[in-house]
């Protein structure tokens, strides 16, 4: 690492942060209202509204955003040119971590391997000293094991190739106060997002890319396994999440006293969880612009958004970086607001991502935190709650549990709201439950996928003889 910074005409600290721990919080309150006139409505539309990430250009003020410009800017950037981040194909079999108090030597030599990936594939090659920081307490990463010796061996739903996408920036309580890199002492956050693509069923007639997030940390894993078959079938290639971005579920605390600033705190806030969410979009973005160079008959081929619990919360946000390359979306368990999601969700305790206490630690809740959620949404243009706008005109489904509490119905209910009221379908069960019978449920969503987007003869025949993926241009040693 020394070695390789000291050629780039840098210097670069490499180390791991561990978040001191806090105490879990539960809370039930009303979700807050928030008229419809907001200012920041339509904001999702700027590249101002979208934080920058660690060789975009300039650094910008306030939010972690920057600069003008449009979105076609921060696309046009991609994986390339090292503007947002780089790609390496993964050549080995993905193994799930979530780091502790003690990280292991693998962890930490992956991560490694990866600033020098990031650090190799950066736009501008010189800079002031800076520390390149792994993921902290919550972060959930993956680590690469052995492929199975043998071909035959590999489970039917084994990908065509998997990608892992790495990018940096400054922390993003940081740079919403403003200013950027280049003070010795700066410090930049390695964030790493896992994919995996799998072509279209063989003799299909393809229809397009099939963009799948999946819940938090994954989950569940056979139902995701289940709707990427099922979209194969039909002729969609697909690109999956394996995971949400490491950094997703890292630790954030944040303690309100009765005398703090609520718009300040809900700035912060926001900052936090649209650099989150907006990570997800880079990721896809990146992703897509591998597989085009991997199958260049898939450029620029139609997109279908698929997103269960999490991954159906962070998917208007994918879709408004680039939404014109969106045919339409299905949506299970989600809903909008992240925030009061996050404080209502009877998961927050075993996810433990964020929490918002008062200054004695306990649970922030009743008008206070009503309050807080409204001066949230004011400065949030990358939640759910303004981004489903970008699916307007599109065929959307969503699907909802009637009395989900781990994506809590209430925030489901705003977010179709949001959405113009599209069709959806409501079961009267819990979030467990609606998963657990899915199974079925994902036959009729195929049937809605198969009348809503039939197969389109300006893409190419799918084929089981493509060949394998080639080497990225930065691959780490």
């Amino acid at each position: 690492m020394a070695m390789l910074a000291g050629g780039l005409g840098g210097c670069v600290n490499v180390a791991m942060i561990q978040i001191p721990p806090a105490a879990p919080y539960g809370a039930e309150v009303a979700p807050p209202s928030v008229s419809d006139a907001s200012a920041v409505d339509t904001a999702y539309r700027s590249a101002r509204a979208w934080p920058r990430r660690w060789g975009w250009g300039g650094w910008g003020g306030g939010g972690g955003g920057g600069g003008g410009g449009a979105l076609a800017d921060i696309r046009a950037g991609g994986a390339d040119s090292g503007a947002l981040g780089t790609v390496g194909i993964v050549e080995g079999r993905l193994l799930p971590v979530r780091p502790g108090t003690e990280t292991s030597k693998e962890v930490e030599r992956e991560m490694r391997s990866d600033i020098a990936m990031l650090i190799a594939a950066r736009e501008n090659r010189t800079w002031s000293p800076v520390t390149v920081v792994g993921e902290g307490r919550g972060a959930y990463v993956f680590t690469e094991g052995p492929l199975p010796p043998q071909l035959s061996d590999r489970p039917p739903h084994w990908p065509s190739f998997t990608m892992k996408f790495v990018s940096g920036s400054r922390n993003p309580l940081i740079a919403s106060t403003g200013g950027g890199p280049g003070a010795p002492g700066d410090t930049i956050s390695l964030q790493r997002t896992w994919m995996a693509f799998y072509d279209a069923a063989p003799g299909t007639q393809s229809r397009g890319l099939a963009v799948v997030l999946p819940g938090i940390f994954g989950t569940p894993w056979n139902v995701i396994d289940q709707a990427v078959g099922h979209l194969r079938a039909q002729g969609w290639s697909v690109l999956r999440l394996v995971a949400h971005p490491s950094r997703f579920t890292e630790k954030a605390t944040f303690r309100i006293s009765d005398s703090a600033d609520i718009d300040e705190q809900a700035k912060l806030l926001a900052a936090v969880l649209s650099d989150r969410s907006a990570e997800c979009a880079y990721a896809v973005e990146a992703g897509v612009r591998e597989i085009e160079r991997q199958r260049p008959a898939l450029k620029g081929c139609p997109r279908l958004a698929f997103g269960m619990s999490g991954g159906a919360m962070v998917l208007p946000t994918v879709v408004a970086l680039n939404p014109d390359a969106y045919v339409g979306a299905v949506m299970v368990a989600g809903g909008c607001d992240l925030l009061t999601t996050s404080v209502l969700s009877n998961y927050s305790t075993f996810i433990d991502a964020l929490s918002v206490e008062d200054i004695s630690g306990k649970p922030l809740g009743g008008p206070r935190l009503r309050a807080l959620s409204e001066a949230y949404l004011k400065v949030a243009p990358l939640d759910p709650y303004y981004t489903v706008r970008a699916l307007a005109s599109k065929p959307i489904l969503m699907v909802h549990a009637a009395h989900d509490l781990a994506v809590p119905a209430c925030q489901g209910d705003l977010l179709w709201e949001r959405a113009g009221k599209p069709e959806r379908w409501v079961y009267d069960v819990g979030h467990e439950i609606l998963f657990f019978q899915m199974s079925s449920t994902i036959d009729k969503i195929s049937d809605w996928v198969e009348a809503k987007f039939p197969a389109s003869q300006s893409v190419h025949q799918a084929d089981s003889t493509a060949q394998p993926a080639a080497r990225p241009h930065y691959t780490a040693q």
